[in-house]
């Protein structure tokens, strides 16, 4: 029978290549690089992700999209949604969203 391996460190990101990562793994090493949502810098100054997802990059900051979430909405955003309920001046529409 073979041998188990062992999942394979994440590479890190080189360009904008699409990085799928898990907590622990590391995001990048370069210095300068900045952390956002979903990473964490380690005592050697590595970032390190801390859920899982596809690394993304603006500028020089690093972020995690987690790979499956709740929308969570802004004011000014336009959203598509059922009507649930409808009132006398108001209706209730369901976006499938957490409560804000």
């Amino acid at each position: 029978a073979p041998a188990l391996a062992l999942r394979p460190p994440a590479p890190e990101v080189a360009g904008l290549r699409p990085q799928l990562v898990c907590p622990g793994d590391v995001v990048t090493a370069e210095p300068g690089a900045l952390r956002g949502r979903g990473v964490v810098e380690r005592e050697d100054g590595k970032l390190v992700a801390t859920m899982c997802g596809v690394v993304e990059q603006v500028n020089k900051l690093l972020y995690v999209r987690p790979l499956k979430h709740r929308y969570a909405g802004s004011i000014g955003d336009v959203v598509v949604g059922r009507i649930v309920e409808v009132q006398a001046e108001r209706w209730a529409v369901e976006i499938g969203t957490a409560m804000l």
